[in-house]
Parts: structure tokens; sequence; C-alpha cells
């Protein structure tokens, strides 16, 4: 009865699906068998962070032309990471991607935006110890009703075979949303908003830690501070994609 009632199910999905064509929210084409919300076709096309690029934030250098090297900014006012990586451009189907997960809790998205942090994470972060997500406060957290960012991170440890620290790093405050602001601004909104409940996780290991989007960095670098404060040998920063300038 369930394998016939299975049957009856995906009979009907699909005599809907004829009637009222489910469509890509980047290009409005009509998505394919096992597509959700974005087709392969965008997915397939969104641009990515190409080399070479800065070896410490991983900004793309314009002219394309080099090797990697440090960029000016890194060498005059080095950030509190390691390294900084994102696998993708921020914009696009990724963007859209990205939207649809965060804000409008299309959750099925992860597997799209976690395989982007599982594929490159091997590469890039293979000996990580921790992996840690940029939290959320407890007021955010049950207004979204999930850490987009710690699904994130999961896939990173599974990937790198690391140990997920959930919530040994906690956001003390609860900031205004840092996509309302300017560079300045966004600095000063998270400076003095997270702290390290767990120092033991992380004092002399080398850490990852995962969010979404970089885009101004400001987030992500306060949390790298409290890291780095809190005894972490070293600490990187991946995201699945970052804004080019």
């Amino acid at each position: 009865m369930a394998t016939l009632g299975g049957q009856a199910d995906r009979i009907v999905e699909a005599f809907l699906g004829l009637i009222y064509p489910r469509l890509c929210a980047h290009c409005g084409g009509v998505l394919g068998a096992g597509e959700r919300f974005i087709c392969g076709g965008c997915t397939g096309s969104s641009p990515r962070v190409r080399e070479p690029y800065c070896t410490i934030c991983g900004l793309p250098f314009t002219d394309g032309a080099g090797t990697a090297h440090p960029c000016s900014v890194c060498i005059k006012s080095p950030p509190p990471y390691d390294m900084a990586r994102a696998p993708m451009v921020y914009g696009g189907a990724v963007k859209k991607a990205v939207h649809l997960y965060k804000y409008r809790h299309k959750r099925s998205l992860i597997g799209l935006l976690g395989g982007y942090v599982a594929e490159c994470s091997p590469a890039w972060f293979g000996g990580t110890e921790v992996v840690a997500a940029v939290p959320l406060h407890k007021l955010r957290l049950a207004e979204r009703g999930f850490n987009q960012s710690l699904f994130l991170a999961r896939q990173a440890a599974l990937s790198t075979g690391a140990m997920l620290s959930v919530d040994g790093l906690v956001r003390l405050r609860h900031t205004r949303p840092q996509m309302d602001l300017g560079p300045s601004e966004r600095e000063l909104n998270v400076r003095g908003a997270f702290c390290v409940s767990r120092p033991e996780e992380f004092r002399g290991r080398s850490v990852l830690l995962v969010d979404d989007v970089y885009t101004t960095g400001a987030t992500v670098k306060e949390c790298c501070r409290v890291l780095k404060a809190a005894g972490a040998r070293s600490v990187s920063v991946l995201t699945v994609a970052r804004t080019i300038k």
C-alpha cells in the first residue's frame, strides 16, 4: 500500500507540474526533475572566484594576470584571520539562492549551497581541527528558526573530518542587520558582539569559521579576533560567496 501511495503521489505531482510548472526563481524557466527553486543552467553558469587572488583575503585581482600574492590592503592592514576563501561570486543565481535559503527559509537549498562548501573545503582547509559558524543572537535565531551558517559549517566539518563546535562561539548582542549599514557602520555594529563560551574547544587549534557571504568582512573579522584572543592557533574563513568590488 505504501508503494502504491508513493506512486500516486508522484503521478499527482507530475500532473500538477504540467498545469502549474515549477519555475526557476532566477531565470523563470521551467525546473527539471529533481531541481528545486534554481535550475541547473543558472547554477552551472554562476560565476566562480578565479585565480589569481589575494593569498590572504581571497579577493581576485581585477586584471586576472600574474600569480596569487597578498593584496596591498592586506599588506597595509593585515586582517585578524590567516586566510579567507569563497568558491563563488556573490551575484546571479547564487545570490538568489542565498536569499531564498536565508530569508525565505528554503532549506532544501542547503544541498546546493552546502555542496559548494563540501567541494572546496578539503583542498583549502584539509588540516582544520575545529569548524565553527558565525552565530546568531537568540532573538534572531527565534525569528529565523535556524542558523544558516551552522548548516554550512556542518558540511565543512563533514568534508574535512574536523570537529564541529555548535555553540562554542556565541553572539552577545542583538545587532542591526549588516545589509542595512555602510562599511564603517558595520564594524561598529559588531564590535564586542561575540564571545567564546568554551575556549578549550579552540585553544591551540586550527579553526575554520564559516558564514554564507563575505561582503566587507566586518562580521567574520570580529569573530576571528575573539577566536584568536581565546587561544586559537590559526583562524581561517570560508563563505559560499563573496562580493567582488
